[in-house]
């Protein structure tokens, strides 16, 4: 059949048109629902980076909170730290000698302002004992203070003096952490009642001290700052007394008295009933006392050879394991052998190996108050001026042997250590010298010289002073609490 060309309809040809053009651009099922389960993967992995953003938050938060922790602990325990070192500080200016105003050892023999600590701070009743604490400002009723602060280098420190109206302490002019403490003493808890020996030592520390240290170290004030450590610790101290037990005589000797040169007299007198009377106390026989030279005089009515107790075993006791036989003797008045007795914190030594005299022991007398004095080496110390005074007695422990000058005093207690080899202790005269107090000798005495003489007075007020108020300040065990 021939071909012919037939007309399309303009309508049909636009439909046909149409369903082309969208058969073309028609996308299969299976690729629409892949794009279906990828939104769903968007949505879980949106959730999961949710989860891990709130893990990683808590987990912030608990480092957060542990640092801050940490340097809360860090601060608190530096405020702790410091507030010990102040008791520590404390307890070792005590024992020092005099110092000035920033708490600087003094070499000064004649400012009054230069007292020592515990004279800026304590009283002690030279009868009883008794620890008092001083004022600072007798209108608020304040304890006398002291404190250091450390500047960034190194620690400045700053007493006060009694009766002054206001506390001077270093000040600190730069920022950041600067620990601080201050102390003071006050009259012991009910825990202590009873006890006159005792005192309760405070220190407050913090570890921002600027810009006025008084403000975070006075709690009843003001506390620290926000991030600041604050510490207070407390304390009771005691006064290790610097010589237990007071010679009962005016003489005491754990040998024997030589015989007297010609000449020579030795006067030994006491009239206090408390010890009924007695002048000559000695390990020796009764009948090893010389029978010219030496006077004794004690209570009335009281013949002079019933004033002697002699043949003590007690001052002539054997070595017993490492004890020999002078360190027991020592031990007796003193409470300790005598190596540990020298090693006491801040006690105050003189070497007379080559000799020594009354202005050296008179300045160190000065300088270290309430202190017993060890004049140690074998030289002899010439004691040429008058030693300690009637409020100030001087507790004088003696290695060598002694040679005193005509018109001499000396007031307090003379203890001389026995000679290496028994030798005897040789004290020599150049005339007429006395003696307030006691003496102790731990070997055989023998007074050198053939001319003048050497008066020994018991004096019981100036020993019982040497022993309530003189000696080594220590902690009492046990009484450290923070609260």
């Amino acid at each position: 059949m021939p071909w012919r060309c037939r007309a399309k309809h303009p309508a049909i040809a636009r439909a046909r048109s149409v369903e082309r053009r969208h058969s073309m651009t028609r996308k299969p099922l299976k690729h629409r629902a892949r794009h279906q389960r990828g939104a769903a993967a968007l949505i879980v992995v949106m959730l999961l980076f949710f989860v891990i953003s709130l893990v990683a938050a808590y987990t912030s938060r608990n480092l957060i909170f542990e640092q801050r922790t940490a340097s809360n602990q860090y601060r608190s325990t530096q405020a702790l730290e410091a507030a010990e070192a102040g008791l520590e500080w404390a307890v070792a200016q005590l024992n020092a000698g005099r110092v000035d105003a920033s708490c600087t050892p003094s070499t000064s023999d004649t400012e009054a302002t230069h007292l020592s600590f515990r004279e800026r701070h304590l009283t002690v009743d030279a009868g009883t004992g008794t620890l008092t604490p001083r004022l600072a400002d007798v209108a608020m009723l304040e304890a006398v203070r002291a404190g250091c602060v450390f500047n960034g280098t190194r620690w400045t420190c700053a007493c006060s003096l009694p009766n002054q109206t206001a506390t001077a302490l270093p000040t600190v002019t730069a920022s950041g952490v600067k620990p601080a403490f201050i102390v003071q003493f006050q009259q012991p808890t009910a825990l202590a009642a009873g006890r006159p020996q005792v005192v309760e030592l405070q220190s407050n520390s913090c570890t921002r001290a600027d810009p006025d240290p008084s403000g975070c170290l006075q709690f009843s004030v003001l506390r620290g700052a926000t991030g600041d450590g604050v510490a207070a610790v407390r304390t009771l101290v005691t006064l290790r007394n610097a010589i237990t037990s007071v010679p009962a005589a005016t003489l005491t000797l754990g040998g024997t008295l030589s015989a007297l040169p010609s000449g020579a007299t030795l006067t030994l007198r006491n009239l206090d009933t408390a010890s009924n009377g007695v002048t000559l106390h000695t390990a020796g026989a009764a009948g090893s006392v010389p029978s010219t030279g030496v006077v004794r005089v004690g209570l009335p009515g009281v013949r002079p050879a019933n004033t002697m107790v002699a043949g003590d075993a007690t001052l002539a006791p054997a070595a017993q394991g490492d004890f020999t036989a002078d360190d027991r003797r020592f031990a007796l008045f003193f409470g300790m052998r005598p190596s540990t007795y020298f090693r006491q914190p801040g006690l105050p030594t003189l070497d007379c190996t080559s000799g020594c005299n009354a202005s050296a022991i008179n300045s160190l007398l000065l300088r270290n108050p309430g202190r017993a004095v060890w004049l140690r080496g074998a030289g002899t110390v010439t004691l040429d001026a008058n030693v300690g005074a009637a409020g100030t007695p001087a507790l004088l422990i003696v290695d060598g042997d002694i040679e005193l000058a005509s018109g001499v005093t000396v007031q307090g207690l003379i203890y001389q250590r026995a000679k290496a080899g028994g030798a005897a202790s040789n004290w020599a005269l150049s005339g007429n010298s006395t003696v307030e107090g006691a003496v102790v000798v731990e070997g055989d005495l023998s007074l050198g010289t053939s001319s003048g003489g050497l008066t020994l007075n018991y004096a019981p007020a100036l020993l019982r002073q040497l022993q309530v108020s003189y000696g080594t300040y220590v902690k009492v065990p046990g009484a450290w609490r923070d609260f």
